[in-house]
């Protein structure tokens, strides 16, 4: 795998993994006592499984509750010493490739078609243009990450 894409792939995990952790801060229930629906009022819109799925990550991050630290550290190493490095690390961390994972397959519940993450993006007003790649580039990117995270599971 050449070095630019390992960083990227690298790059996505560590963003993957870091909104989870977002979801499970936005959570009104805590570690020890969760429950499916532990998030804040929403309009129960959400697709199916996506409910259980946010669960699974908040399970995950309290079994691991250094699991912030780590990513850290993976984002670190990246920087300093370069994506195998941080590829040997992120091996040592399944929880992060968990994590991540969880993070993926909330995501394709949300958006399972690039349309709708591209009309999304547009009414957010973000530009992930900024970010060296549009909103189909980076779900081809999203894809292929969550089928390399789906392989490591067989």
């Amino acid at each position: 795998m050449e070095a630019s894409l390992a960083i990227e792939h690298i790059d996505l995990v560590v963003d993957e993994a870091e909104r989870a952790m977002l979801w499970v801060d936005a959570r009104i229930d805590e570690p020890g006592a969760r429950y499916l629906d532990g998030l804040p009022a929403d309009d129960g819109l959400a697709p199916s499984g996506v409910a259980e799925l946010r669960l699974a990550a908040a399970e995950v991050i309290d079994a691991h509750p250094g699991i912030q630290g780590e990513l850290e550290r993976i984002g670190d190493r990246v920087r300093s010493l370069g994506p195998s490095a941080a590829v040997q690390l992120l091996a040592e961390q399944p929880a992060v490739l968990d994590l991540a994972r969880l993070s993926l397959e909330t995501f394709f519940r949300l958006y399972p078609d690039p349309e709708l993450y591209e009309v999304e993006m547009d009414a957010r007003d973000l530009d992930l243009e900024e970010l060296g790649r549009g909103p189909r580039d980076t779900y081809r990117a999203l894809i292929d990450l969550r089928s390399a995270l789906r392989a490591r599971l067989c």
